[in-house]
């Protein structure tokens, strides 16, 4: 029998994304896999938490996915996201979960 996915959007504007770590996403419980898409023209740090970086930074028109079931892992973390070296002045961000 084939398993169902639950996908869920997370848009963040460039006007959302500042110096200090906010709130971009509570992640859905038991999130599989995450994808992480930076259309600004400028960098984005993500985190898991409000004060560390522990997710890679992604410049501009960078796109990563993290595949949590591989690894083993299920979480039901918060995403934040703050400006990166340079910030961005337009574009969106991009957070997609998955959920099986």
């Amino acid at each position: 029998m084939p398993v169902e996915a639950t996908f869920a959007l997370t848009t963040v504007a460039h006007t959302s994304i500042g110096a200090a770590y906010a709130l971009a996403v509570e992640l859905p419980r038991d999130c599989a896999g995450l994808v992480f898409d930076n259309q600004t023209d400028g960098d984005v740090q993500p985190a898991t938490n409000d004060s560390t970086a522990d997710i890679p930074p992604l410049q501009s028109n960078q796109v990563i996915s993290v595949d949590l079931a591989a690894m083993n892992l299920h979480t039901n973390a918060s995403i934040y996201l703050k400006d990166g070296t340079s910030a961005p002045t337009s574009g969106n961000f991009y957070i997609w979960s998955m959920r099986k």
